[in-house]
């Protein structure tokens, strides 16, 4: 419980810095969730990278995307 908890604290953070005037930078834990972490998507690893392919149709994809650049920067 302890990592899944970090994991969204740090993702809460993350959408503070990247969307700072939308209703998803102060999102509760339910809602980081239920829209940016059960979402439908493909991905497929390979040897140098993991690749994941969103639904053209999800209406979050630019939030999730600059999510996700966000994280893998501060992770390198």
């Amino acid at each position: 419980h302890a990592a899944a908890f970090l994991l969204v604290q740090t993702i809460q953070s993350a959408l503070q810095a990247v969307v700072p005037l939308q209703e998803m930078s102060h999102a509760q834990a339910g809602t980081v969730r239920v829209k940016l972490l059960k979402v439908a998507a493909r991905v497929l690893e390979t040897t140098r990278a993991v690749r994941v392919h969103l639904c053209t149709s999800y209406p979050l994809q630019k939030t999730w995307m600059a999510v996700a650049q966000r994280l893998q920067a501060g992770a390198t």
